[in-house]
């Protein structure tokens, strides 16, 4: 039918996002710090019931304008911005093991939701295929 042509796609990194987070669900602390490495802060939420954060600064090139100020004839001024942004991701784990994952962060870079905050993820979702 034409009209499930018009409806719109979802955004390839969700589904790539919704496919890495089955993946690591199950995985226990051992194996989030395999792949992750060790959490930036854990938070106990309840008496089985933590999170772990993982705190990602993700460089970007930053932008430097010269700006001509006609005050003082031929001074120039300089305006730099910077362009940085910065990611977290967070493993929720019940009885020992991964119940859900999120990254949060930068949301949109060329239409790609997610796509600076996923490695955690994406490095975590690897080690869960590659050691089944």
């Amino acid at each position: 039918m034409v009209l499930g042509a018009c409806a719109g796609s979802q955004d390839t990194t969700n589904l790539h996002l919704d496919r890495d987070v089955v993946a690591v669900v199950g995985l226990d602390s051992s194996n989030v710090r395999m792949c992750a490495g060790m959490p930036s802060a854990i938070t106990i939420t309840g008496e089985d019931e933590e999170i772990w954060f993982y705190q990602t600064s993700i460089p970007r090139r930053d932008l430097s304008l010269g700006i001509p100020i006609p005050v003082l004839g031929a001074a120039t001024g300089n305006v730099s911005l910077n362009n940085s942004t910065s990611c977290s991701t967070q493993f929720r784990f019940v009885d020992g093991r991964v119940v859900e994952a999120y990254p949060s962060g930068l949301t949109r870079l060329m239409g790609e939701q997610q796509a600076y905050c996923m490695t955690k993820i994406d490095e975590c979702a690897n080690y869960a295929r590659s050691h089944k």
